[in-house]
């Protein structure tokens, strides 16, 4: 059974400061694997990704430390794909890569 009271909604807390904010840690601890670590999450996107400045970045990852809820759930990732998408941010871009 899923505890649907553990997701934060997204459009109201997902904030362009917020994932903004976030990029500069990724950035920071050297490699994707370091940020998870970092911030207790154990598994990382397969297929959705953040593209900013030339580099990409797990999308819920991002969004998790952007909520201030690292191991929290926070929805589907194309649902929260869809909401970073929304926001509009200049120069940032959603990619979807099929997992094999």
């Amino acid at each position: 059974m899923t505890d649907k009271t553990s997701r934060m909604p997204l459009p109201d807390a997902l904030t362009e400061e917020a994932i903004l904010a976030a990029i500069p840690d990724y950035r920071a601890r050297g490699s994707r694997q370091a940020f998870l670590e970092h911030h207790g999450i154990r598994k990382g996107a397969t297929s959705y990704f953040i593209c900013y400045e030339g580099d990409c970045y797990d999308l819920k990852a991002i969004a998790r430390v952007s909520l201030g809820r690292p191991q929290g759930r926070i929805g589907k990732s194309s649902e929260v794909a869809r909401e970073i998408s929304c926001l509009g941010l200049e120069g940032l871009r959603v990619v979807h890569r099929p997992s094999k």
